[in-house]
């Protein structure tokens, strides 16, 4: 004897995963944002603290007071070391794309 029961109700479709593209876009402005900020904060820091208004005075309106000056230093610092940890990111990724390891290291070679 067949009994006929009612069918299950369908479960609520999942809502779809947000476009990749997307969260990546979102990812890379909030990460060159806070490398904005980490660098303002690598020229306002130093042996003589400078506020971000001397910093802003330093980096567009030059009169070459001291703030000024110490900016123009702590620049090319900054500048130095943005391309200095840009070049060893650049070398860690094409040595893991030739090796196709992406556990690779500069030891490894």
């Amino acid at each position: 004897m067949l009994v006929e029961s009612p069918p299950e109700p369908r479960a609520a479709t999942a809502p779809a995963p947000p476009n990749r593209r997307a969260i990546r876009a979102v990812g890379l402005l909030v990460s060159v944002g806070i490398l904005v900020i980490v660098a303002l904060a690598s020229i306002a820091i130093g042996a003589r603290g400078l506020s971000l208004e001397q910093v802003w005075h330093g980096l567009f309106e030059a009169s070459g007071t001291y703030g000024d000056t110490v900016v123009a230093d702590r620049l090319s610092r900054t500048l130095l070391g943005l391309l200095a940890g840009a070049a060893l990111g650049l070398a860690g990724a094409v040595l893991q794309a030739l090796t196709r390891n992406p556990l690779a290291d500069p030891g490894l070679l």
